[in-house]
């Protein structure tokens, strides 16, 4: 039990390490600025779920006509800056959390 508060304990430590980056930073401020616009928060929230959706129900086989459905959309919705800049901050931080997850598999033997 003492190993498994001591991974608890550091990946707190991480998180905290990323919640003080710039890039964490900026999302949350982007956030922030998005919820003083609710109509817009629910328009990049419905583009997001759409996203999540397409990714994942083909098992990461968008096919031609979702994807060229979600670029429209997203096209459309860089028309407004606070939900280009969420949209932006929101990859940047999933991006440090895609390398941080890869370090971490990358550094573990399940062979």
């Amino acid at each position: 039990m003492k190993e498994v508060a001591l991974i608890l304990e550091t990946t707190s430590v991480l998180v905290d390490t990323i919640k003080g980056t710039s890039i964490y930073t900026e999302f949350q401020s982007a956030l922030e600025d998005l919820r003083k616009y609710p109509e817009l928060k629910a328009l990049a929230d419905e583009f997001r779920a759409q996203k999540f959706l397409a990714y994942h129900s083909l098992k990461g086989q968008v096919s031609f006509a979702d994807f060229a459905d979600l670029e429209e959309k997203r096209v459309e919705l860089a028309d407004y800056p606070q939900i280009e800049r969420y949209l932006n901050a929101e990859v940047a931080l999933c991006r440090v959390l895609q390398e941080v997850e890869s370090h971490l598999t990358a550094g573990m033997c399940f062979d």
